[in-house]
């Protein structure tokens, strides 16, 4: 604790409020989920989520090391926001309130 900033915030809370990015898509899934059935079929649509979330986590993480520490932060709080306002918007209005 002899640091000189001891409540900054360190590499790993970064990286969770970054987390906010590629939970953007997790929400876009699941507001989609039934037009995306639809179009992808029964049977691929596991595999099209979890395409769709594996690929989001992996761009969120390459632009995590590409982009200065002072812009994580607010990139990863916009993207919490955004998550949680679709994700309320869907289950407070239900599933045909978004047409994506």
């Amino acid at each position: 604790m002899n640091e000189k900033y001891p409540y900054k915030v360190g590499q790993a809370g970064r990286w969770m409020i970054f987390a906010g990015v590629p939970s953007i898509g997790m929400a876009v899934v699941t507001c989609a989920q039934d037009s995306l059935n639809h179009s992808v079929g029964q049977r691929a649509f596991p595999y099209v989520v979890v395409g769709i979330v594996g690929i989001s986590f992996v761009l969120s993480m390459a632009a995590y090391h590409r982009l200065p520490k002072w812009l994580i932060i607010p990139i990863g709080i916009i993207g919490w926001i955004l998550t949680f306002s679709l994700v309320c918007w869907y289950f407070w209005f239900g599933p045909g309130a978004l047409r994506i």
